[in-house]
């Protein structure tokens, strides 16, 4: 195969995979929009933070010298109140609040752009 028929095949990729990352993050918008991020407390944004790097809730109460319990109740709230069903709703409404802060300082993720 001829190097500009590769080359043209890697962009045509590259296309299709930036469409489908247009997409997703589409779909993120609209699942998360009516969230209003004020609704979280600082402690709880913290929480969603730490959760979204992937940390558990033991080492969470470790990070912010709390208890696992207290850690435990704040994300119930943090759930109740994003009307989440799970770790991975937490974490794409932290990488939505992220990419809607962009040209502010950053939510969670700190080399997101």
């Amino acid at each position: 195969m001829e190097t500009k028929q590769k080359l043209d095949n890697i962009d045509a990729e590259n296309a299709q995979i930036s469409l489908s990352f247009m997409r997703t993050l589409s779909n993120i918008s609209r699942s998360y929009h009516h969230i209003d991020e004020h609704c979280f407390t600082t402690r709880e944004k913290e929480i969603i933070k730490q959760l979204a790097l992937g940390l558990n809730s033991y080492e969470i109460a470790d990070k912010l010298f709390i208890s696992k319990h207290t850690v435990d109740t704040h994300k119930k709230n943090i759930y109740r109140k994003g009307k989440f069903n799970g770790l991975r709703d937490v974490i794409l409404f932290a990488l939505f609040m992220d990419l809607e802060q962009k040209n502010t300082q950053n939510w969670v993720f700190p080399n997101i752009a």
